[in-house]
């Protein structure tokens, strides 16, 4: 867990996304719950007294679960287990805070119900992941064209699928420059015909020849 003393602009703004996405997920919960209609209406006011609080806790959950200072850029599978971890940690919150807390000392009744909490866990997930996901996608391509676009070499990786993909990474993160990857040779007859991060396994180490004079007749010479 980083230092509160290391937290930067960019962390501070991470965490007002994500807290304007937990008030967006539970506003929509109990909007899609209720329907907008006079349950929705007759809930408002208890609910921005909640909020508040709420929100202070959902700060302190993302500080914790290192949502605010993940780097958007590299954001992968465990990243994404981390989004879900948080939005059952608020779900668990809310139910705690319906069933125990606000339920029967205030309306004598549920005041979000089973229902509203399943939906904010889900539109929560989808809340805090979207943007990411999308940000993702952006510096994803945009690296891909630079990393085609300045006089990078036309490659063919010779390895195994999980060596290749280490290669791949780099690559796709603008560390590793001027080489484009075309394909890819594997010793290993279960890479055979798969996808590795979108460069194809072309076979095996001992069509290297095949391969390179295959390329060489399309007019697309393999250079490394």
């Amino acid at each position: 867990m980083t230092r509160l003393s290391h937290l930067t602009l960019r962390n501070f703004l991470i965490a007002l996304h994500d807290l304007l996405a937990t008030t967006a997920g539970l506003f929509a919960a109990f909007y899609l719950r209720f329907e907008g209609g006079d349950g929705f209406f007759d809930r408002l006011p208890l609910l921005f007294q909640i909020l508040p609080y709420f929100l202070a806790f959902s700060m302190v959950v993302f500080f914790v679960f290192n949502l605010t200072t993940t780097k958007w850029r590299f954001i992968s599978l465990p990243d994404a287990l981390n989004i879900i971890r948080v939005a059952t940690v608020l779900t668990v919150a809310l139910l705690a805070l319906d069933y125990i807390f606000v339920a029967p000392n205030v309306r004598g009744a549920f005041f979000l119900g089973k229902v509203t909490i399943v939906l904010y866990w889900f539109l929560e997930i989808t809340f805090l992941t979207a943007l990411r996901i999308a940000y993702r996608h952006f510096r994803y391509t945009r690296v891909r064209r630079r990393a085609k676009g300045q006089n990078s070499a036309p490659t063919l990786l010779i390895g195994r699928a999980a060596d290749a993909e280490v290669l791949l990474r780099g690559i796709e993160s603008g560390a590793i420059k001027r080489i484009w990857p075309v394909g890819v040779l594997s010793p290993s007859s279960a890479d055979r015909g798969q996808l590795i991060r979108n460069v194809p396994v072309l076979g095996d180490i001992d069509d290297i020849e095949d391969v390179i004079g295959d390329f060489a007749k399309r007019d697309k010479p393999i250079a490394r």
